[in-house]
């Protein structure tokens, strides 16, 4: 047993009646002190008695003084006002402990060999061996001077290196004047052993070179490569050499930080192995969340630590498998952490229970907003069918948790006991030991056992309650002394099992020989470890050193004993971190002259199922012959599905995109497509949600509902009541219907729907309306007003009902449904040179649509059978009504007789209803038949070959630039190259085009009457100089995680 056991057993037996007060409770008994205290006991550190890091640096210092004795710590501490400190606690705790306590310092000092001897005959041998001791301190040396006579013989071990000899002069005086002989004798080591050790002891001295195999420094790049370097070393001498486990140790300077990961990685590789450390109790997730409800209690129900136990499953009777990121965004959403900090349980409920059922509402409401408009995306509807149910079984969850908490609420607001304290813990552990207890995870195992650790602590806060009878019992107190303990009691977070890799931390290694160990992270600021207490001196001299040397020191020692109980060390430093800072080695470093090595592989081989499978995968993509072991088969049998697949864009087989897709066509659908075929593959056809930072304000697709439904009621409202808009304006009818669809979105976030951020979102959508609707007021013909209005008329036809006006589709695709909603059409619009049968519009927010919008939506008009429609339209206009910017936008005008649209592009262009046709049966052929989904940032277009000009590609140039550009002059214009063939020249009178080739492999530049306009991208293939034009689009958001997700169509039609 270690000597502080030895001295607490021996002492105890001799005094049964004192109770035993180990380190934690002085702790306790520390906090307590300083807690009572006045400004006149504390001085200047009166304002931080409360702080627990005040507490364990008073009790450091109570410990070193009990240790080494008063006078030599009062030498060490900074100022008088910090001796003054340690003063006070030392009487104050002289006076807790009066004759009823003793700590293993007292039973140092006042031991009494009389009254021990019968005890130690009975109980131990005649001989006595000491081992592992570097220095005794003064508590110690009075100790074993009494004990060691008792004894027939006694062996002690010391290493001289660095034994204070002054010190132990004095301790053989005293053995001396007991009349013990000593005898010496000294044990021969290796010296090249033995210079490297001695070395490291000394601040200063020449370097001594490190020979033979015993010290082995590596340099490792990040912490990732070191992890992995280590744990395949320690497994090939395992395997290859013969090594058992046992005998191979990691020793940590920085335990908490990277024992886990260590730990997680030997077992990926099946390797047996256990941590050895101690840590504090208050590191454990299980400790942690067993005192969650009474520090929840005590700071008054925040909704935060409320939350945190709805996500653990705490009080509740079956654990909610919640995911955190929806609980946060629906407690910030619900206005949840919007309210008074501290609150009654009662009050805390009824806040929870209103703005729950107010959020619920308001998501209800606005789902069906949303479901009423096509350009919502299915995944969004589900999203918010998903916030629906998450809010109601947060409603259901919370009051559960909320009845659990009674009984802790009723300790808040009174005196209580430590018996019904116990029995409440008792009842919120239950489910966590279950939990921890009996799930198949060595992680989780090791909660199993802080719990158990837990329940002892319990006994020792028992003792503490029982010192302080009669004192009054309150939730704060009980729970302080109890988060006292927790942050000083240690537990070993693996069971002691034999033969297995041990990982320790420094001080543990120090007398545990193992043939070889690990030595990691040796870098500065990890060895030695910065340490600091402001109650010391930082500075001190030789005889007297100050804090931070002592310390410095200490592990210095510890490090020598670790290596001198090793045959073998590996020590292996940083260069950088994770995050790529630079790492300095070790300053201990400089005593020696070594050779780094920057790797510790001896081969390449896997160690592990995951390492083997992504070797494999990796030899696979590079197109390598991989031989694998036969026992190892069936994990690279998954691999080998796609060992003949290519990467691919494409889904093969029609019969899954169709299931995907479905029936069912609207133009926001194409339009997406048209834009970014990925995300339309992701969006309309996995109907994956797209991840968007919460805003606070309207979206996009809430400002278009939003001026959508305010215009129909406004229309539906005028012609109900006969008015004009100037009444709408003057009597605040705009503002009243704004703010009644606005508050749909703006009820589902409490943030949002605050008064502030509510009035700045109604004011900017009122004033975008009313600016928009005295354009309609003030310019008449130009808004295209008819002497009857239809707004927001829905459609869905079979493309085989459109067959009349685009017979491709129809014939091809003739089941596919094409649905949507046409916002406005005036009917009868006379303007001063024509008379309009219809003008279709579509209102934008901000900005213009595409041309395409009001083609496709031109034929459907033409194809609708409405009786509040005229029968056989002649003359059909179409263009977007910019809400924000009160004006029209691209006027299109269709013949329906002649089959023919004119589009006021400059120069103005035309085209047939077969070349809309054309291109919607192009777009579904890229869905069914090509099936290629592409990123928008990556498409190019094929334009023309350059060597086929002039030629056969003339047509095909020529169609490209009307469609493109709108130039219908060119169908007539002579084509020619010139300039050695480098650039191609079109004109037709004194209009020009020329496309100019900087390099083959690069780009041509296009220029319209001597003004660049665009760029195209020229690439050899199949012997001709072939252009293409890359498409506009991209960028989205699952374009930018392309590389992240690694999404393979593979030629199977499945995804990989």
């Amino acid at each position: 047993m270690v000597i502080d056991q030895f001295a607490d057993e021996v002492y105890g037996h001799t005094h049964q009646e004192m109770m035993y007060v180990d380190k934690h409770l002085l702790n306790v008994f520390i906090a307590n002190i300083l807690g009572s205290a006045t400004q006149k006991d504390l001085g200047p550190f009166y304002p931080l008695k409360d702080s627990p890091g005040l507490i364990a640096f008073v009790a450091e210092a109570v410990m070193q003084a009990k240790d080494e004795g008063e006078a030599a710590l009062m030498a060490r501490l900074a100022n008088d006002t910090a001796r003054s400190l340690v003063k006070y606690a030392l009487r104050e705790l002289d006076t807790v402990y009066r004759a009823k306590l003793y700590d293993t310092f007292d039973a140092y000092v006042k031991i009494d060999p009389e009254e021990i001897k019968d005890y130690l005959a009975s109980r131990c041998s005649k001989t006595l061996f000491l081992d592992g001791f570097t220095n005794l301190s003064w508590a110690q040396m009075i100790f074993l001077s009494k004990v060691i006579p008792l004894f027939q013989e006694t062996f002690m071990t010391l290493d001289p290196v660095y034994v204070d000899r002054e010190r132990w002069s004095k301790f053989l005086e005293s053995l001396s004047i007991q009349s013990v002989k000593v005898l010496y004798e000294e044990l021969a080591s290796s010296p090249k052993a033995a210079g490297p050790l001695e070395r490291l002891l000394k601040d200063q001295g020449p370097t001594v070179k490190l020979e033979g195999d015993f010290i082995q420094i590596a340099c490792f790049k990040d912490p990732e490569a070191e992890l992995i370097q280590v744990c395949r070393d320690i497994k090939r001498r395992i395997v290859d050499d013969g090594m058992k486990p046992g005998e191979i140790a990691v020793v940590l300077n920085n335990f908490s930080e990277r024992a886990g990961e260590f730990s997680r990685k030997l077992e990926e590789y099946k390797v047996p192995v256990k941590l050895s450390g101690e840590e504090p109790l208050s590191s454990s997730i299980a400790i942690q969340l067993l005192i969650l409800p009474f520090r929840t209690a005590l700071a008054g129900y925040p909704s935060h630590l409320l939350i945190s136990m709805l996500d653990h499953g705490l009080g509740l009777p079956e654990a909610a498998q919640f995911d955190l990121d929806g609980l946060e965004a629906l407690a910030r959403g619900a206005g949840l952490y919007i309210g008074p900090k501290r609150s009654s349980l009662e009050d805390r409920r009824r806040e929870w229970k209103a703005k729950l059922e107010g959020h619920l509402a308001a998501q209800k409401q606005r789902l069906e907003v949303l479901a009423q408009d096509d350009s919502v995306y299915d995944s969004d509807l589900q999203a918010n069918e998903a916030r629906i149910l998450l809010c109601q079984e947060v409603l259901q969850r919370s009051g559960q948790l909320f009845e659990a908490l009674q009984e802790i609420e009723k300790f808040r607001e009174g005196e209580t006991d430590f018996e019904r304290f116990k029995k409440e813990l008792t009842i919120w552990m239950e489910p966590l030991r279950v939990r921890f207890l009996f799930l198949e995870n060595a992680d989780l195992g090791t909660e199993a056992m802080a719990i158990a650790r837990f329940e002892q602590l319990l006994d020792k806060l028992e003792v503490l309650v029982k010192i302080i009878d009669g004192k009054s019992l309150t939730l704060p107190g009980l729970l302080a002394d109890l988060e006292i303990l927790i942050g000083s009691e240690e537990y070993r977070p693996s069971s002691p099992l034999a033969n297995e890799v041990e990982i320790l931390p420094l001080h543990s290694a120090r007398f545990r020989h193992r043939s070889i160990k690990y030595i990691v992270d040796f870098n500065d600021g990890i060895f030695p470890t910065r340490r600091s207490n402001p109650l010391y001196s930082l500075e001190g001299i030789a005889l007297n050193p100050g804090y931070s040397l002592i310390k410095e020191r200490e592990q210095r020692q510890a490090l020598y004993s670790s290596l001198c109980s090793s045959s073998q060390a590996v020590i292996t430093y940083l260069s950088a971190s994770r995050e790529g800072e630079l790492m300095m080695p070790s300053l201990w470093l400089d005593g020696w002259d070594y050779e780094k090595t920057n790797t510790l592989e001896r081969g390449t081989a896997p160690m592990s199922a995951t390492e083997l499978m992504i070797q494999f995968g990796r030899g696979m993509a590079e197109g390598r012959e991989l031989v694998v072991p036969e026992s190892a088969q069936s994990l690279t049998a998954p691999l080998k599905l796609y060992a003949g697949s290519k990467f691919s864009w494409k889904v093969e087989d029609r019969a899954v995109v169709e299931s995907l897709v479905g029936r069912t066509l609207s133009y926001t659908r194409i339009s997406e497509l048209q834009k970014c075929p990925f995300k339309f593959f992701f969006r309309r056809m996995l109907r994956l949600e797209e991840k968007s930072d919460e805003l606070y304000e309207l979206s996009s697709i809430e400002k278009g509902i939003t001026y959508h439904a305010a215009l129909k009621s406004l229309y539906d409202w005028k012609q109900e009541e006969n008015a004009t808009w100037d009444r709408a304006i003057e009597e605040g009818k705009v503002r009243e219907v704004v703010e009644g669809i606005i508050q749909r979105f703006l009820a589902a976030n409490t943030v949002r729907s605050l008064p502030s951020v509510r009035r700045a979102m109604t004011e900017d959508a009122t004033g975008a309306i009313q600016g928009y609707l005295e354009f309609e007021r003030d310019k008449r013909e130009l808004a295209c007003i008819g002497e009857r209005t239809l707004v927001e008329l829905p459609f869905e036809f079979r493309l085989a009902d459109m067959a009349c006006l685009a017979s491709g589709c129809g014939k091809k695709y003739g089941e596919m449904i094409l649905r949507g909603r046409i916002d406005r059409i005036d009917i009868n619009v006379a303007l001063k040179k024509k008379v309009y049968d219809l003008v279709l519009s579509d209102y934008k927010a901000s900005s213009s649509g595409d041309w395409e919008q009001l083609k496709l939506y031109t034929l459907v008009l033409l194809s609708m059978e409405n009786r509040d429609l005229p029968s056989n339209p002649q003359l059909v206009r179409s263009f977007f009504r910019v809400v924000k910017k009160g004006t029209i936008s691209k006027n299109l005008d269709a013949f329906a007789s002649q089959g023919r649209m004119d589009l006021s592009t400059k120069p103005k262009s035309s085209l047939n209803f077969s070349d809309v046709d054309r291109e919607l049966l192009q777009t579904l052929d890229r869905i069914f038949e090509k099936r290629e989904f592409w990123p928008g940032k990556m498409i190019e277009e094929y334009v023309f070959s350059w060597t086929k000009i002039p030629g056969t590609d003339d047509k095909k140039l020529k169609e490209f630039l009307v469609k493109k550009y709108h130039i219908d002059w060119v169908y007539t214009a002579g084509i020619a190259k010139i300039e050695d063939g480098k650039t191609i020249n079109i004109s037709k009178k004194d209009k020009t085009i020329s496309l100019t080739l900087i390099s083959e492999d690069s780009e041509v530049i296009l220029k319209i009457n001597n003004t660049e306009t665009d760029r195209f991208t020229a690439k050899k293939g199949n012997g001709e100089l072939n252009i293409y034009i890359k498409k506009k689009g991209g960028d989205c958001y699952f374009c930018g995680l392309q590389l992240n997700c690694q999404l393979i169509l593979n030629s199977r039609g499945g995804m990989q």
